[in-house]
């Protein structure tokens, strides 16, 4: 126990035996601990003594007590209240351990969206170290980390990453060059990779000198398998000398070193070019032809020091008066193989012989196999890259962005293709459930309702849906799986046994009628709350180097600097106070983070109502997402509702009048109509006209065909006969019934994200969405020049010099360059 803390326990559902244990801060009064909104379905102990309500405001527990909280049935039976001080309190202890009091407004916010939402967004991500983006972030989102017995990553959909290392790096000496050798995990599936995809910083690696790189499940570039035979044969012209590699070598490289230098001086004491002539030569052992080095496949010198002359010789130049190191290295078929090395002859130019220094020492022979250190047959990036004076040590900024190839469906021509790099959440979601190589049990695809997934499909990408992430961190499928449904504004379920979506698409069309005759135990419950007036939408913007961006949406009737939701001028409109977070970092499109911010702040303050009713074997017409029609009198919804007994026909057969087991009372000045359910299922609609109290008999306006006695009816005056209703849960009863929960079909709702996004200017880089940077003057030119147009010191040392040249106009320091001589441009 914490100094200056108070133990709270608490039952969070009245009929579950799980305890919440949790500490809040000391001095704070009862009402504070459980919050405002706190129901009265609760009862509160301080160490055994139970505290009335009314003195919550005044009772303050003392450092070390315990308070004991613990909920209570009462009517709606559906513990969102209770579930709303849970919220509270969890948020309390979170802000008061972590400070970190944005978090806790998250959790809040997250609750009261949570509990009648049909479409939730994705879960809040606090905070603090126990954020698992964060943790994602320091693992995969800032280098390249050593992660031993971590998780593989997992590309879903596209993601710019920092791979792990699948080996650690090592160094390679060639001559005075150093090479870098370095093996990444990219994880499974298919991934496209382009070359400009992968980068060192913001550098891409195609760029740097000497590269090489590989992708593949077994890359032969990196391997830790490399023999070093020290040789020590001194070479002068006409000698030769010969070695044999280990068995199974794939590469070859030798060094070749002057110790003394390689230089010789002129009668007049001037420095001269020299430069030696080489043969490689190699066989396999057991054969008698010999094969040039200088010509084989995947052959690498030493710049600057090595040339290559005619295919055939390796000439070395320098007038360097230090040890001079340099080398070469060539693939070959993997076997054994014999080298030999010999020195031709030497050119010594117009020096003297005393001056003369260049004595070479074969000193390395070099056998490399391939070995995988690596046996998760993941997608691997091996990379050998030269040391520069830009590139030095280790490299731990190498991001690569992936792409994962899946199937796709085209449900029009039920045909699928396959390999297909896209982040469409309905398809990222039927791939994590059906084939993704991560998984060791796949759901059968015979279990999965493909045209919802495909119907999904198509919306998100009329909406720019879609989902980006590398996850290396562990978690379960079906939390995944829902993340990806959120992005796509989709939740999962199950229906008719198959794995499907549930999206909160516009419906015209109900699929039943409840009325009090075919149900019972009717009860609602509304939410007061504050909605926000704009929601800061939080999301990772490719667009700004795959950082966490955010955009301001509004909620109708509000505007910011003038404009409203959809950045039409709107100044007469009241300025925008309230704001939440809504965190969306697995969103990567900006307009979809506002589409997705509109929907949730339309359901939030549109449905605050929530209706549930228990039914018997009916509730298996409706699953969750459908829309329903209920008449009830306790909402007053309706005025008569039961079964026809009896129907008249007209000379068409269709039913022209029906007589009921209920009556209704008609009002002069009133029109009504009426609704039937008939015995497959469809509802119809028309309007009705009689005259009189308790009028069992009325006549339709609009015959109806196939109404039979027995259909279920509703009668009410015109625009008020049923209330339009989305199912968002169903919990199973005995006896194959179930009890319904619903809320507000709110047509708005469905609407609230149509429309063009307004133009969306990111936070970080400060640039129109989507919109190239401003490109440099073209009249500003860049020249590097040689030694001949440089100035030189007060020794007589000439340096390169860098020269600008600015446009008129730009500034006060403008120098305008004239060029006497020929200059590089680089």
């Amino acid at each position: 126990m914490a100094d200056g803390t108070v133990d709270i326990v608490a039952r969070p559902h009245p009929f579950s035996p799980e305890v919440v244990y949790c500490e809040a801060r000391a001095g704070q009064t009862i009402a504070q601990i459980v919050g405002e909104n706190a129901a009265r379905a609760l009862r509160v102990e301080v160490d055994g003594y139970e505290v009335p309500r009314e003195l919550w405001t005044r009772v303050r527990p003392k450092a070390g007590r315990r308070v004991q909280i613990t909920a209570f049935p009462e009517g709606g039976g559906n513990n969102n209240k209770l579930l709303k001080i849970v919220v509270v309190i969890v948020a309390i202890v979170y802000a008061y351990y972590t400070s970190d009091y944005r978090g806790a407004l998250k959790i809040i916010a997250y609750g009261w969206t949570l509990t009648n939402l049909l479409v939730p967004p994705p879960l809040p991500k606090g905070g603090g170290g126990g954020d698992p983006f964060n943790a994602l972030t320091a693992i995969t989102g800032t280098s390249n980390q050593v992660n031993l017995y971590g998780a593989v990553p997992l590309v879903i959909g596209e993601a710019r990453f920092y791979p792990p290392h699948a080996a650690l790096p090592y160094t390679e000496i060639l001559g005075d060059q150093q090479y870098l050798r370095m093996l990444l995990d990219l994880g499974p599936g298919d991934l496209d990779i382009t070359p400009s995809d992968i980068k060192i910083g913001e550098t891409p690696l195609t760029s740097f000198d000497e590269v090489e790189y590989q992708i593949s499940t077994a890359p032969t570039l990196f391997t830790q398998d490399v023999f070093e035979l020290s040789v020590g044969t001194v070479l002068a012209d006409g000698n030769s000398d010969t070695r044999t590699t280990q068995t199974g070598t794939e590469e070859i490289s030798l060094d070749l070193l002057a110790q003394a230098g390689f230089f010789a001086f002129d009668k007049k004491n001037h420095a001269v070019g020299v430069s030696a002539d080489f043969t490689v030569q190699y066989r396999a052992v057991g054969n008698t032809t010999w094969l040039n080095a200088a010509s084989a496949s995947g052959l690498s010198i030493a710049n600057g020091s090595v040339m290559i002359v005619g295919g055939t010789t390796v000439r070395i130049s320098s007038a360097k008066r230090e040890p001079l190191r340099t080398g070469i290295r060539w693939k070959v078929t993997a076997g054994q193989y014999e080298v030999k090395v010999t020195r031709v002859s030497t050119n010594w130019g117009s020096s003297v012989a005393e001056s003369r220094v260049g004595d070479f020492v074969w000193t390395v022979l070099r056998s490399i196999a391939h070995q995988s250190p690596s046996n998760t047959g993941t997608n691997k990036l091996a990379v050998r890259i030269r040391a520069t004076d830009q590139l030095q040590g280790v490299i731990s900024t190498l991001s690569v962005v992936a792409r994962q190839k899946i199937s796709t469906y085209d449900k029009a021509t039920q045909t699928w293709t396959t390999g297909v790099p896209t982040s469409n959440c309905a398809w990222v979601a039927y791939w994590l459930l059906t084939a993704c190589p991560s998984l060791a049990k796949k759901v059968p695809a015979s279990r999965v309702d493909l045209d919802a997934f495909a119907d999904w499909a198509a919306e998100c990408t009329a909406k720019g849906f879609v989902f980006k992430m590398c996850l290396d961190s562990t978690i379960t499928l079906f939390d995944l799986v829902r993340d990806v449904m959120a992005a796509g504004r989709a939740s999962f379920n199950m229906r008719e046994g198959l794995y499907s979506v549930v999206r909160d698409v516009q419906q015209t069309v109900p699929v039943q009628i409840f009325t009090p005759a075919n149900s019972k135990g009717f009860s609602g419950s509304r939410q007061f709350r504050e909605t926000p007036h704009a929601l800061r939408v939080q999301f990772t913007n490719p667009q700004a180097n795959w950082q966490q961006d955010e955009r301001i949406v509004l909620d109708d009737g509000y505007q910011i600097d003038g404009k409203d939701a959809f950045g039409n001028a709107a100044p007469s409109l009241p300025a925008a106070t309230k704001f939440e977070v809504l965190d969306l970092r697995k969103v990567t499109d900006a307009d979809a983070a506002w589409r997705l911010g509109r929907y949730h702040l339309a359901a939030s303050r549109l449905r605050p109502n929530t209706y549930s009713f228990e039914t018997d074997i009916e509730n298996l017409i409706c699953d969750r997402g459908d829309l329903i029609r209920r008449t009830d009198d306790v909402p007053e919804w309706g005025l008569a509702y039961g079964r026809v007994k009896t129907v008249t026909l007209d000379v068409s057969n269709n039913v022209q009048s029906v007589t009921t087991d209920e009556a209704l009372t008609f009002e002069v000045g009133k029109t009504y109509a009426a609704q039937f359910r008939k015995n497959d299922g469809t509802v119809v609609s028309t309007a009705i006209t009689g005259s009189g109290t308790d009028v069992h008999t009325f006549d339709l306006t609009t015959h109806l065909p196939s109404v039979q006695p027995g259909d279920l009816f509703v009668l009410g005056e015109t625009g008020n006969v049923t209330a339009d209703l989305i199912v968002i849960r169903k919990e199973a009863l005995d006896d194959l019934g179930a009890r319904i929960t619903c809320v507000d079909a709110a047509p708005a709702v469905w609407t609230a994200d149509s429309g063009t996004p307004p133009a969306f200017v990111s936070t970080i880089n400060g640039q129109v969405f989507c919109e190239p940077p401003a490109l440099p003057d073209p009249s500003t030119v860049i020249f590097v020049s040689d030694q001949r147009g440089s100035g030189s010191d007060d020794g007589g040392v000439t340096r390169p010099t860098t020269r600008i040249n600015l446009p008129p106009g730009s500034g006060i320091y403008r120098n305008p360059l004239t060029l006497n001589r020929r200059m590089l441009v680089r």
